[in-house]
């Protein structure tokens, strides 16, 4: 939190302090590979979010009526992680677009739940405001463009540099290393964008021209390896090991005096994620770091 100065929820944060930590008792500078999956189409969200097109010949009432139904019949079981990524696509099958569900897998809170979770004092004042999440939503798509690229022009215009560039940049800086990203030269990310999506991405394979051009420089172990993200397990580490500092924190009354989340909700979402009847560890995560940030800085 004191690092990051701004209210930063993506837990993989944590990991990449301490990788630059550790990298730090060797060298001084280090090598990032922050923007090749943005132009070679790596990231495994392209796949899933790509193979929801197949519904889209479906009449759009239908969708939203399965959605609604699979949503409801998976819900008491979405204290599992599996569950709760069924009940996340049957909200999938009732986006009209290549678009929506983006947006949707980037959220947080679904739309719903902001309503329930703001208090009105909140919700007058994110009205009275122009946020960067305006830009998100107008993001159009070019006709002229596939689905996979426009992907990619969408993590390159907002999760690399809001969310990868920052997390990387914090992290190495707090720990005097400097890191450097040879896939974001701007020469380099202007001659992927003219390669066809078909020759970095099929069904099976991402990066399939990078990897093809370095297969003479590194061993097929390295190549073969399936893409590994930097997870932490922290529905786990919410229920047991912070358990007792998320109660303390998110539910006490310097919390519940800012006035910004109704505090029913919140107690019914951190009752229930540490007794294992539903997995609210990235929203709970969201609340947590806020407020420490505001315990940090405006306190």
């Amino acid at each position: 939190v004191k690092h990051y100065n701004e209210p930063f929820a993506d837990s993989s944060a944590i990991p990449s302090y301490y990788v630059a930590k550790m990298t730090r008792q060797n060298v001084t500078v280090a090598l990032s590979g922050d923007g090749g999956d943005e132009s070679f189409a790596g990231y495994q969200h392209y796949a899933d979010l790509l193979s929801w097109n197949k519904f889209d010949c479906l009449n759009p009432n239908l969708r939203k009526l399965l959605a609604r139904l699979g949503a409801v019949a998976v819900r008491p079981f979405n204290s599992n992680n599996m569950f709760a990524r069924i009940e996340r696509g049957f909200a999938m099958l009732a986006c009209c677009n290549i678009k929506e569900r983006r947006d949707l897998s980037i959220t947080t809170l679904k739309a719903a739940e902001k309503r329930q979770a703001y208090t009105e004092q909140f919700k007058n004042f994110l009205k009275s405001q122009k946020f960067r999440n305006n830009r998100i939503a107008n993001f159009a798509c070019n006709p002229k463009e596939g689905d996979l690229d426009w992907l990619m022009r969408h993590d390159q215009n907002f999760y690399l540099p809001d969310c990868l560039m920052v997390k990387t940049d914090i992290a190495s800086m707090a720990n005097s290393l400097e890191v450097r990203s040879p896939f974001l030269d701007h020469c380099f990310i202007e001659f992927a964008a003219t390669i066809p999506s078909s020759l970095k991405r099929n069904e099976t394979n991402s990066k399939i021209i990078l990897k093809q051009a370095v297969a003479h420089l590194l061993p097929e172990e390295i190549l073969s390896k399936p893409k590994t993200g930097f997870a932490v397990p922290l529905a786990h580490w919410l229920r047991h090991d912070l358990a007792d500092m998320l109660r303390a924190t998110l539910l006490s009354d310097k919390s519940f005096n800012r006035n910004l989340f109704m505090p029913e909700l919140l107690k019914k979402m951190v009752e229930e994620h540490i007794a294992g009847q539903r997995d609210w560890s990235n929203r709970l995560y969201a609340f947590l770091f806020l407020e420490l940030w505001f315990q940090e800085f405006i306190d």
